[in-house]
């Protein structure tokens, strides 16, 4: 695939996803995670870019608020 074709499908990924959360069809943390999915299933983002693109810091603050 492209790179040209990655960045099309990516953002037709990307912008799916964000009209799925915004109509409130399906939960968002289910339609973030099938989105995440799809863009690792398709090679888009392997799995090594993926775990970087995590920011821990800010899980960590997320946790502590929910604690």
């Amino acid at each position: 695939m492209s790179e040209q074709t990655q960045v099309i499908f990516a953002t037709a990924i990307f912008l799916i996803t964000y009209a799925v959360i915004v109509s409130e069809k399906i939960h968002r943390t289910v339609a973030a995670l099938v989105g995440a999915a799809l863009l690792a299933l398709t090679g888009i983002i392997n799995p090594e870019e993926a775990v970087h693109a995590i920011d821990f810091n800010t899980i960590g603050l997320l946790v502590g608020m929910m604690i």
